[in-house]
Protein backbone atom coordinates (compact mmCIF):
# COMPACT_ATOMS: atom_id res chain seq x y z
CA UNK A 1 0.00 0.00 0.00
CA UNK A 2 1.20 3.38 -0.89
CA UNK A 3 0.11 6.35 0.48
CA UNK A 4 0.95 10.55 -0.41
CA UNK A 5 0.92 12.67 2.21
CA UNK A 6 0.24 16.72 1.01
CA UNK A 7 0.65 19.64 2.56
CA UNK A 8 -1.07 22.46 1.36
CA UNK A 9 -0.57 25.01 3.76
CA UNK A 10 2.61 27.61 4.17
CA UNK A 11 4.15 25.47 7.16
CA UNK A 12 6.55 22.77 7.08
CA UNK A 13 5.14 19.45 8.40
CA UNK A 14 6.01 15.79 9.41
CA UNK A 15 4.91 12.25 9.51
CA UNK A 16 6.46 10.37 11.91
CA UNK A 17 5.47 7.37 13.57
CA UNK A 18 4.83 7.00 17.68
CA UNK A 19 7.35 5.13 19.50
CA UNK A 20 6.67 4.11 22.79
CA UNK A 21 6.39 1.51 25.25
CA UNK A 22 2.55 1.11 25.12
CA UNK A 23 2.76 0.65 20.91
CA UNK A 24 5.07 0.82 18.37
CA UNK A 25 4.53 1.15 14.63
CA UNK A 26 6.05 -2.37 12.24
CA UNK A 27 8.74 0.22 10.94
CA UNK A 28 9.55 3.54 11.88
CA UNK A 29 8.39 6.61 9.65
CA UNK A 30 9.76 10.10 9.89
CA UNK A 31 9.52 12.29 6.76
CA UNK A 32 11.50 14.88 7.71
CA UNK A 33 10.51 18.61 7.00
CA UNK A 34 7.75 18.49 4.05
CA UNK A 35 7.72 22.09 2.62
CA UNK A 36 4.86 24.47 2.60
CA UNK A 37 2.68 25.05 -0.59
CA UNK A 38 2.70 21.74 -2.81
CA UNK A 39 5.41 19.42 -0.81
CA UNK A 40 4.84 15.98 -0.06
CA UNK A 41 5.68 12.44 1.31
CA UNK A 42 5.11 9.43 -0.22
CA UNK A 43 5.90 6.12 1.81
CA UNK A 44 5.08 2.41 0.55
CA UNK A 45 4.08 0.27 3.17
CA UNK A 46 5.25 -3.43 3.14
CA UNK A 47 4.73 -4.51 6.95
CA UNK A 48 1.13 -5.40 8.32
CA UNK A 49 0.43 -3.40 11.43
CA UNK A 50 -1.28 -0.18 12.48
CA UNK A 51 1.14 3.10 12.19
CA UNK A 52 0.24 5.82 14.59
CA UNK A 53 1.89 9.24 13.62
CA UNK A 54 2.12 12.60 14.08
CA UNK A 55 3.52 16.00 12.86
CA UNK A 56 6.68 17.17 14.40
CA UNK A 57 6.00 20.73 13.90
CA UNK A 58 2.08 20.12 15.74
CA UNK A 59 2.16 17.40 17.85
CA UNK A 60 -1.85 17.35 18.52
CA UNK A 61 -2.10 16.57 14.66
CA UNK A 62 -2.29 12.65 14.49
CA UNK A 63 -3.55 9.85 12.26
CA UNK A 64 -3.30 6.49 11.79
CA UNK A 65 -2.96 3.81 9.12
CA UNK A 66 -3.74 0.05 8.86
CA UNK A 67 -1.91 -1.81 6.63
CA UNK A 68 -3.72 -5.49 6.57
CA UNK A 69 -5.51 -7.36 9.02
CA UNK A 70 -9.40 -5.88 9.50
CA UNK A 71 -10.09 -3.03 7.52
CA UNK A 72 -11.77 0.64 9.30
CA UNK A 73 -14.84 0.95 6.85
CA UNK A 74 -16.75 4.60 6.60
CA UNK A 75 -20.05 4.69 8.42
CA UNK A 76 -22.15 5.33 5.25
CA UNK A 77 -19.83 5.06 2.38
CA UNK A 78 -16.61 3.68 1.40
CA UNK A 79 -13.91 5.76 -0.81
CA UNK A 80 -11.49 3.62 -2.85
CA UNK A 81 -8.83 5.85 -4.37
CA UNK A 82 -6.96 4.81 -8.21
CA UNK A 83 -4.66 6.75 -10.48
CA UNK A 84 -1.21 6.74 -11.31
CA UNK A 85 1.51 6.20 -8.86
CA UNK A 86 4.38 6.80 -8.44
CA UNK A 87 2.98 10.08 -8.06
CA UNK A 88 5.18 12.97 -9.11
CA UNK A 89 3.93 16.43 -8.85
CA UNK A 90 5.00 18.01 -11.57
CA UNK A 91 3.16 15.91 -14.11
CA UNK A 92 -0.63 16.40 -14.95
CA UNK A 93 -2.54 12.95 -12.79
CA UNK A 94 -5.75 11.89 -13.00
CA UNK A 95 -7.02 10.36 -9.87
CA UNK A 96 -10.17 8.48 -9.71
CA UNK A 97 -12.22 9.19 -6.55
CA UNK A 98 -14.58 6.06 -5.99
CA UNK A 99 -17.51 6.02 -3.21
CA UNK A 100 -18.98 3.01 -2.51
CA UNK A 101 -22.24 2.97 -0.46
CA UNK A 102 -22.23 0.54 2.79
CA UNK A 103 -26.46 0.04 2.64
CA UNK A 104 -27.36 -0.07 -0.71
CA UNK A 105 -26.30 -2.04 -3.96
CA UNK A 106 -24.88 0.06 -6.32
CA UNK A 107 -21.98 2.03 -7.17
CA UNK A 108 -20.85 5.57 -7.81
CA UNK A 109 -18.22 7.14 -9.35
CA UNK A 110 -18.51 10.82 -8.33
CA UNK A 111 -15.44 12.79 -9.20
CA UNK A 112 -12.50 12.35 -11.18
CA UNK A 113 -9.75 14.82 -10.50
CA UNK A 114 -6.89 16.18 -13.01
CA UNK A 115 -3.94 17.40 -10.83
CA UNK A 116 -1.54 19.84 -12.82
Amino acid sequence: MTVIWFNDDDGEHTVTTVQNNSGSAPEILDSGPIQGMGGSFIHTFTKEGIYNYYDQMNPTVQGHIIVGGPTEEGRNMNMIVGGKLPYNPKEPQSIMLNFVPNRSSFHLQLLQLTLS
